[in-house]
């Protein structure tokens, strides 16, 4: 189990979806920009490198972003928090990728959910990566 051990049912995962959905759209948002930020630094570095007797046009433009993309991995780090106030742990803020620790078939297990998945659909063992997660398997006919 994870670190919140708050165990829940698919059902009561799904319950916490809308709050979750919240935090995620603004996590993945962020993310996404933060990204994209990070990509035009590399750039700026590749493009004006620092000499050591000379700042490039561009070192406080890139100072600045240093600090943003800082303060913003911050703000991610909180809605992470938030995340596991709800007993959900963030496992990938670009893909929106929240798990639940559950139990299916009596043994320990996470759920998992993606931001643009309507409900929790998927699950994997414990031991095994994210990437990995199978469906669940519907228990009613349909």
């Amino acid at each position: 189990m994870s670190a919140g051990e708050t165990v829940l049912t698919v059902e009561e995962a799904n319950l916490r979806l809308p709050l979750v959905r919240a935090i995620v759209r603004d996590a993945v948002g962020l993310k996404q920009d933060v990204l994209a930020r990070q990509d035009r630094l590399i750039e700026l570095r590749e493009r004006y490198p620092e000499k050591d007797d000379e700042a490039s046009p561009y070192s406080e433009e890139v100072h600045d972003m240093e600090k943003s993309l800082h303060a913003d991995e911050q703000k991610i780090a909180g809605f992470a928090i938030e995340l596991e106030d709800v007993a959900a742990e963030l496992m990938n803020a670009e893909q929106g990728l929240v798990e639940f620790d559950s139990v299916l078939e009596g043994r320990p297990v996470r759920l998992s959910w993606k931001y643009d998945e309507p409900e929790v659909c998927f699950w994997r063992e414990e031991d095994e990566e994210p990437i990995d997660r199978k469906p669940l398997q519907l228990t009613e006919a349909g």
